[in-house]
């Protein structure tokens, strides 16, 4: 399975004024820092918890199961843009809808290429507590600005409050 972002989010959950905010920082001299760190940390998210926050189109080239083929991140799937070795307008494949979205095939497919829209439209849209998690890794990462710490200081990795925070959301896939 190879899954990419072709069309990134436009915006982010967490906004460059409420990181400042948190951070209880004058943004003006680490702006592009903070935006880079928010991007990441959005990043972060959706690879722990196997999702699409904000609406991004993605590409997934697998091979179906049994004639189905299951969409990584489409909890919020809005639209299938195109698939290959299928035709187009839901001929030769089916939609089905559940926690993730399934391609269900009239026929047996080898590699399939799948582009689709997912994720929400806008930042309200994101649940609290993912937008708590951003803001706490931005904050943690804004802080602890080398991977590793020397002298007296323990190497920190990911807060365990940020993991606490995307553990329930997290959808696994077998």
């Amino acid at each position: 399975m190879r899954l990419k972002v072709i069309v990134p989010p436009a915006s982010e959950p967490v906004s460059l004024q409420e990181m400042c905010a948190y951070l209880r920082l004058d943004c003006d001299e680490e702006q592009s820092l903070i935006g880079q760190l928010i991007k990441a940390a959005r990043q972060y998210c959706e690879d722990f918890q196997h999702r699409a926050y904000l609406r991004q189109t993605l590409e997934l080239v697998d091979r179906p199961m049994n004639n189905i083929l299951e969409l990584p991140r489409s909890e919020n799937l809005q639209e299938v843009l195109s698939v290959s070795n299928a035709t187009l307008n839901n001929v030769g494949y089916t939609v089905v809808q559940d926690l993730l979205a399934r391609l269900c095939f009239t026929a047996e497919k080898n590699n399939v290429t799948v582009r689709y829209v997912t994720g929400v439209e806008d930042a309200a849209g994101v649940d609290e507590q993912v937008k708590l998690a951003i803001r706490m890794l931005v904050a943690h990462w804004f802080e602890n600005r080398t991977a590793v710490s020397f002298g007296n200081t323990i190497p920190r990795e990911v807060p365990l409050a940020v993991k606490a925070l995307l553990e329930p959301g997290r959808i696994i896939t077998l």
